[in-house]
């Protein structure tokens, strides 16, 4: 389901299946405005969800993958980096994006939190996992490599990340498994008639999800 398909579903639903003439009568880029919060809204309920069965991943379906994403250099601050191409969703720290090496699934690089790489450098945990492994952090829009090996430079890698619909174009298809798309338009349909109140954590991540 796209963007549009999805705003085509809550305004068909809303115009009880008569869409003629609902232009003036339904905001579409409210509505799409709308599945911005409601994506990331029922990513982390999914997450939750199987936090409860002692699971701390986020479920497959909802995580997207991207391909030959380049890694750049900062001139500035003397250092690798790789845009990410979406916007994430935010739930923990290190869950939210993987990086692989583009021809290589099974050497993903670790990441840490940012400032670890500073905080920890004298560590010797620290530095042979550094010698092991390509480590990575997180800062704003970019994916900043710690010492990047050198086998790394001028390679692409693979990343995949719970990614936001903010930002999307209305026909990328969005990271939701098909059983879910009646609940995404229920939820929309649901915050547009306003039947049930945009809850607080659909902007804020740090807070529990309720059930629907």
């Amino acid at each position: 389901m796209t963007k549009k398909e999805l705003a085509y579903q809550v305004v068909h639903t809303l115009s009880g299946g008569n869409i003629t003439d609902t232009a003036e009568k339904y905001d579409e880029r409210y509505i799409m405005q709308l599945s911005d919060l409601a994506v990331p809204f029922l990513v982390k309920m999914g997450y939750y969800q199987e936090r409860k069965r002692d699971s701390y991943t986020i479920p497959p379906e909802f995580v997207k993958s991207y391909k030959d994403v380049p890694i750049k250099v900062d001139v500035d601050r003397d250092i690798y980096y790789s845009e990410l191409p979406g916007v994430i969703i935010s739930i923990l720290s290190d869950k939210g994006v993987k990086i692989y090496p583009m021809q290589d699934m099974n050497s993903p690089f670790i990441q840490v939190k940012e400032g670890a790489a500073g905080a920890w450098g004298n560590l010797e945990a620290f530095t042979t996992m550094q010698a092991d492994e390509q480590l990575f952090w997180i800062e704003g829009k970019r994916a900043y490599y710690k010492d990047l090996k050198y086998y790394y430079i001028n390679k692409t890698v693979l990343i995949s990340m719970t990614a936001s619909v903010s930002g999307q174009s209305d026909s990328d298809q969005l990271a939701i498994p098909e059983d879910m798309e009646f609940d995404l338009v229920k939820l929309v349909v649901d915050w547009y008639s306003g039947k049930r109140t945009i809850p607080e954590d659909a902007v804020n991540d740090n807070r529990p999800v309720p059930a629907m």
